[in-house]
C-alpha cells in the first residue's frame, strides 16, 4: 500500500493544461484585445489618413478651458501636418496594444499601455469628453455643429441641411 504523503505528483500534461485553459479574467483580456484590434482596423480607414481627421480632433477643443484645449489643438496641428505618418503611428500603437494583451508573456505591459493610451486619446482626441465645458449645448445644436465641422473638412454623407433645424409641424 505504500503511500507517499497522500498526494500524487502531477502528471506531465496537467500543469500545461491548467496554464493554457483561459479563465474568466483571460477571456476579458482577450475581449479587450479584440476591441483594440477593431480600433486599429478602424484607424486604418482612408478618411483617417486625411487632414479631415485633424479637423475632427481640433473640433474637440471648442468650449474647453485652455489647459484642455491647448494640447488638443497642438495634437490636431501635428496630425494635420503629417496625417499619413500620424495615423500609421496611431493605428500601429493600437495594433501593438492588441497583440500585447493577447500574448500571455506581454499581457501586463499590454494592459498598462492600454490604460495610458486610453487616457491620452481621451484627452487629446476627445477633449476629456467635453466634461470640462462650462455650458452644455442642446443635442440639436451639437449635431448642427458637428455637421458644420463635417462640411468644413469635407466629410461625405453629412450635410448641415436638416440637422438640428426642423420645421415646426403645421
Amino acid at each position: 500500500m505504500g503511500s507517499s504523503g497522500g498526494s500524487q505528483p502531477p502528471r506531465m500534461g496537467d500543469e500545461h493544461d491548467r496554464r493554457r485553459a483561459p479563465d474568466n479574467r483571460r477571456w476579458l483580456q482577450l475581449a479587450l484585445a479584440a476591441l483594440w484590434l477593431l480600433d486599429a482596423a478602424l484607424q486604418f480607414q482612408p478618411f483617417m489618413f486625411t487632414k479631415g481627421f485633424a479637423g475632427m480632433l481640433a473640433a474637440t477643443a471648442a468650449g474647453n478651458p485652455p489647459v484642455v484645449a491647448g494640447p488638443v489643438r497642438w495634437a490636431a496641428h501635428l496630425t494635420g501636418q503629417h496625417p499619413g505618418a500620424a495615423n500609421i503611428a496611431f493605428a500601429t500603437a493600437q495594433l501593438l496594444i492588441a497583440l500585447g494583451i493577447a500574448m500571455r508573456r506581454t499581457v501586463k505591459i499590454g494592459l498598462a499601455t492600454s490604460i495610458i493610451w486610453s487616457l491620452v486619446v481621451w484627452w487629446l482626441g476627445e477633449g476629456l469628453g467635453g466634461g470640462s465645458r462650462v455650458r452644455s449645448r442642446p443635442v440639436g445644436e451639437r449635431c448642427a455643429a458637428s455637421a458644420g465641422v463635417a462640411d468644413a473638412v469635407g466629410v461625405p454623407g453629412l450635410s448641415h441641411a436638416g440637422i438640428g433645424n426642423r420645421a415646426a409641424p403645421a
